[in-house]
């Protein structure tokens, strides 16, 4: 993540930084590894969704359930399960999709929120397929996880 040749739009990861991320996997901070960082984004992005979804003034049972479940993945994906960062991969993605269909239907759909959920979409999966690859190739490696 050091090198400058990658941006936050790039779903690669260059040998020098793979055999960091999984040389280094225990001792690397929260905000250094790709699972960290995942782990910031969904979490972020779950307490704008329930501070959105709150002020939508939605159910509070709807709102506990996407708490709860959210809660679990990121959890999980901090700990290195990449079954985890698959849902949120999906999740995410479902998530993005029904928010921008509603919004089409709706009539407030714009070139500019386009954009910005394309941006988004881009930068979060990003991540987490990031942090699969990091799991996949430690596996590889015969490391045992948590």
């Amino acid at each position: 993540m050091e090198n400058k040749k990658q941006s936050l739009l790039s779903w690669r990861i260059d040998k020098e930084e793979l055999d960091k991320q999984v040389s280094q996997y225990f001792q690397l901070k929260i905000h250094q590894s790709f699972r960290g960082i995942s782990t910031i984004i969904l979490s972020l992005g779950l307490l704008a969704g329930t501070t959105v979804s709150m002020f939508l003034s939605l159910p509070t049972i709807d709102i506990l359930f996407g708490v709860g479940i959210g809660s679990i993945l990121i959890y999980f994906v901090y700990n290195g399960h990449r079954w985890a960062m698959i849902a949120s991969t999906l999740d995410f993605t479902v998530n993005i999709l029904m928010s921008s269909f509603n919004r089409i239907i709706d009539g407030t759909f714009s070139t500019t929120s386009f954009i910005f959920i394309g941006v988004a979409w881009i930068v979060v999966v990003g991540y987490l397929i990031k942090a699969i690859r990091i799991e996949n190739h430690k596996n590889k490696r015969g490391q045992v996880p948590f």
